[in-house]
């Protein structure tokens, strides 16, 4: 079931996915410690009561495969009030009362008439590359017999696709070069490398219990993206530093003479995300898609029908926020192979926007049809009649919540093999995994992901 002289192995799958918060068309990718077998193989405390760590070190590389699936729901969360499609429609359609999106607004002809959908979908693949050496090799204090120091790293290749259905006008305008913010590119694909984790893990052991705890620090690498894009790539959380620890507890079943163990494990993991500064596109208060609507400068004359994505988008301060992962599950096997199984549950707290920065005060007001002039009831299905006095936008018309991610909620199962071999003052194991993830709250779709691993311990 597990190596004899093995250490605490940790197989972390990365798996990125887009959420959005209703009435807001504002993404960003989230970086999901998704990862089936997320503690590893230990080697149990039933089989080696006299684990002695001080001079053990390990290497382990695995390479992943993650793949979004298609289905009608994948696109709520991006679109107006989740619905599977929008309807757009032009000014001169008879009966457009019942249109989602003014056509005119996105720069389309009065008479068009047509619907919008996208079913979201990411692929991931990649290597993550994993070692830990014996702390007290380091520092031969009695303090740090038991304590290793890791680290992992990852590079992964990400493909991003909208699966848009809709008109070539409809496309051809949401990827309009005058937008300087969420163009709806079509396929997005590109090489990256992912977040660094540095920790330690300590080691506690009696005969049928085993308990690990560690902590760290979760290192960017990558660059901020630039909220150019409406599904933007992202290598890990968008280049915001973090502190990350966690609990494994293994408890043996059955005794230690029986052919075959069985071990209940359970595993609790958390991510702390410091705050930060980043870009973010917004809504005004109860107007969903306003970002999308056209602008008018109060004092430019240049400045008609500015499109709103470059209008509404502010740097924003976002208070910090965690992602916490909870694992559970039994193994059954013996010293040279194993089989694991159990469920998983994770989730992402929502961010919390403070304020936004550089914002001009009686500049811009929603476009009416008359140049120069504003319309402050429009909405993004209608404009209204033109106000009397142009009425600028403020600050307090700023829907802060629209430009955050939202809370997300997933639930997972996964299956995992581990073949164990020895030779000499080497041991080591090949893992063969599959996961399932199902969202329940603002998660994008279905995911699905194959694995494998090779590691070395000496």
């Amino acid at each position: 079931m597990v190596l004899k002289k093995s250490p605490l192995l940790f197989l972390l799958l990365f798996g990125m996915y887009a959420s959005t918060e209703q009435d807001s068309v504002r993404t960003r990718t989230v970086m999901k410690s998704h990862q089936a077998d997320r503690h590893g193989y230990i080697y149990p405390l039933l089989l080696e009561k006299k684990s002695n760590l001080k001079d053990r070190r390990s290497f382990l590389v695995t390479t992943f495969f993650l793949q979004g699936l298609k289905s009608e729901k994948t696109g709520r969360p991006f679109l107006i009030n989740h619905q599977d499609r929008l309807l757009i429609q032009g000014d001169t359609i008879s009966g457009n009362f019942n249109r989602d999106v003014r056509a005119e607004w996105l720069g389309l002809p009065s008479d068009f008439n047509g619907n919008l959908s996208l079913k979201p979908t990411a692929r991931q693949v990649g290597f993550i590359f994993e070692c830990s050496q014996s702390l007290f090799k380091l520092m031969p204090w009695n303090f740090f017999k038991k304590t290793e120091i890791c680290l992992r790293a990852s590079v992964m290749y990400v493909h991003h696709q909208l699966n848009l259905q809709a008109d070539s006008q409809i496309i051809t305008v949401l990827n309009n070069p005058v937008w300087k913010n969420l163009l709806f590119l079509e396929s997005h694909k590109k090489w990256g490398i992912g977040d660094i984790y540095l920790y330690t893990k300590t080691s506690f052991f009696q005969e049928f219990f085993n308990f690990n705890y560690y902590t760290g620090f979760i290192i960017p690498t990558g660059k901020k993206y630039n909220n150019r894009h409406f599904f933007p790539l992202q290598f890990g959380n968008n280049r915001r530093l973090g502190l990350n620890g966690g609990i494994t507890i293994n408890l043996m079943l059955t005794q230690q003479s029986a052919p075959l163990n069985v071990l209940f494990f359970l595993n609790l993991d958390a991510s702390y995300l410091l705050r930060t500064f980043r870009k973010r596109t917004f809504n005004l208060k109860n107007k969903p898609w306003s970002c999308f609507m056209n602008f008018n400068s109060i004092d430019d004359p240049a400045k008609q029908n500015f499109p709103g994505v470059n209008v509404l988008t502010y740097k924003a301060h976002i208070k910090p926020n965690s992602l916490v992962d909870f694992s559970m599950g039994l193994r059954i096997g013996n010293e040279f192979f194993g089989a694991a199984f159990g469920y998983n549950l994770s989730g992402y707290e929502g961010e919390r926007i403070k304020k936004i920065t550089n914002f001009k005060s009686n500049s811009f007001g929603i476009a009416a049809a008359q140049s120069g002039l504003s319309a402050s009831a429009s909405t993004i299905a209608r404009q209204a009649s033109a106000d009397i006095s142009f009425v600028p936008v403020k600050e307090l018309d700023i829907d802060l919540i629209s430009g955050a991610s939202p809370a997300v909620l997933n639930h997972g199962v996964f299956f995992v093999t581990q073949f164990s071999y020895h030779a000499g003052q080497y041991d080591g194991l090949i893992k063969l995994g599959f996961c399932a993830e199902f969202p329940q709250k603002n998660g994008i779709a279905p995911l699905c992901g194959l694995w494998n691993t090779i590691g070395i311990i000496w």
